[in-house]
Formats: C-alpha cells, sequence, structure tokens
C-alpha cells in the first residue's frame, strides 16, 4: 500500500463509529498519523489496535465536542503539534439513536433532541474547526472534511419508512443541511490555503428492517446500500492532492437513489 499520507497527522471525530472506524483505518493504511477523538471511551480500543496493526501515531481522547471546558482543553493539547494536515468531522446524532423524542413521529419530536441534534451534528464542526484552523494552514495540503448524507439535500421519501420501526428526524436532516452550507462558507473564507468540503452518504447497512432495506435497494439505480469501500475511496480522493481544485463541494455518494 501506497503511504500516500506519511508524516501527516489527521483529526477524526466520533471514531468510534461505524464510520469513524472505517475513515481511521483507510487512513492510518495510508500512513496517516491520527487523532481520534469520540466521548465512548470504547474508542481507544480502535486506536490501539490501529497503532499495532500499522505503527503510526495513534492519540485517543475522551472529549465531548459541545462542552467548552473540554473544547478549551484540547486546543491546549493542539498546541504541541506543528501542523495539522486533515480534519474529518464525522462525530453525529444519528438516526437509530433510541433516545425518546428522536426516533418518532414529527408532532413527538422533542426540542431536547432537537437541540442535541444541532448541536453535534453542526455547532460542534464549527466550534473544532475554528480550533484546527491555524494547524491546517501550517500544512502544504490541508483538507476539512464533513460528513454530511443525502438528507442534507433531500426531503425523505416516507414509502421506505411505512410500517417499520424508524423514522426520519427533522433535527437530523437540518443539521446537516446546515453542515453542507457551513462547508461551503468555510470553503470561501479558508481558501486558497485550506479546502473544505463534504460527503453525503447515502443508506448504509446497519439494523435498518428487511423490509426497509430491499425498498430502499429497489429504488436505488445501482441497486444495493452504501457500502465501506464507498466511504474510503472517496476520503482518500478528497484528503490528497488529487482533488487539489475542488472545494466548497457536497460530493453526493448515493448510488443514484438522490436521482428519482
Amino acid at each position: 500500500m501506497n503511504k500516500i499520507f506519511k508524516n501527516n497527522t489527521s483529526i477524526i471525530t466520533g471514531s468510534a463509529g461505524r464510520f469513524g472506524k472505517i475513515i481511521s483505518n483507510k487512513l492510518a493504511e495510508l500512513g496517516s498519523d491520527l487523532i481520534l477523538l469520540d466521548n465512548n471511551i470504547l474508542g481507544k480500543r480502535n486506536a490501539d489496535f490501529l497503532k499495532k496493526k500499522y505503527g503510526i501515531k495513534v492519540t485517543f481522547l475522551k472529549i465531548n465536542l459541545t462542552n467548552e471546558k473540554e473544547l478549551k482543553f484540547f486546543a491546549n493539547f493542539l498546541k504541541k503539534y506543528k501542523k495539522i494536515d486533515l480534519l474529518i468531522n464525522n462525530a453525529a446524532f444519528v438516526g437509530d439513536s433510541k433516545l425518546k423524542g428522536w426516533n418518532t413521529q414529527y408532532l413527538k419530536q422533542s426540542n431536547k433532541t432537537w437541540d442535541m441534534a444541532l448541536n453535534i451534528n453542526l455547532s460542534a464542526c464549527f466550534y473544532l474547526s475554528k480550533i484546527v484552523t491555524p494547524y491546517l494552514k501550517k500544512s502544504k495540503n490541508s483538507s476539512i472534511i464533513n460528513i454530511a448524507s443525502i438528507y442534507s439535500f433531500l426531503g425523505p421519501d416516507l414509502n421506505l419508512y411505512k410500517n417499520s420501526k424508524i423514522n426520519n428526524p427533522a433535527a437530523y436532516a437540518s443539521s446537516k443541511a446546515g453542515l453542507v452550507h457551513l462547508t461551503k462558507w468555510l470553503a470561501c473564507n479558508l481558501a486558497p490555503k485550506i479546502r473544505v468540503n463534504s460527503i453525503s452518504p447515502g443508506g448504509f447497512y446497519s439494523s435498518q428492517p428487511k423490509t426497509f432495506i430491499k425498498k430502499y435497494i429497489n429504488k436505488t439505480p445501482m441497486k444495493r446500500m452504501f457500502e465501506k469501500k464507498d466511504l474510503e475511496g472517496v476520503i482518500k480522493f478528497l484528503a490528497s492532492k488529487d482533488s487539489s481544485y475542488i472545494t466548497g463541494q457536497n460530493l453526493i455518494v448515493d448510488g443514484g437513489i438522490s436521482l428519482s
């Protein structure tokens, strides 16, 4: 494997989650040192595994990205680094949460879960990007990648959720839409030194009911859901010099479901 990110340092939020593990593993495989952030201490297991497997420098920090004191701690922690090459804002309050007032019908969705989603999915990305920007400016190939969703620009097809126990919370879609626009705003303000792009993945295999998966695949021209290899490929592309003239874009990786 070509270590194209050797001597680079990448920050990944939500590193203990499904996407976080895929992203961190791929960047480690490509030679990048890692700073992994998550509010789940289990993320340390992933960090230890990557350090041993790839022989890179890996630091795990348990952190709440919406807590001002913990953000100040992280800002002080970064002072030991001369530069940061990549920030991936991946941490998210996602649709499979069982928290009351979240995965339910619109009129039962709570103000509390709305605020939580906006804080984690959008505000935390603003806070962290601001902290890391001075370090990104010192890199010769710096980039911010925000993980959004097809629901950042699509209204939900409610037929997909019919007769299932899952829903499409308003706060998730709204926060991801805000993240895509924040991407464009940051791209304008941080150019030409730092590129900023977002990725909007389609539905990823998880614990969805079989009926949902079947309907989703039938609706998708590529006849499958978003997979690990799809995320790995687009992360590698946007983080590398192959995309050096691309900024402010929302790369839609959805198998064509948004075409219908």
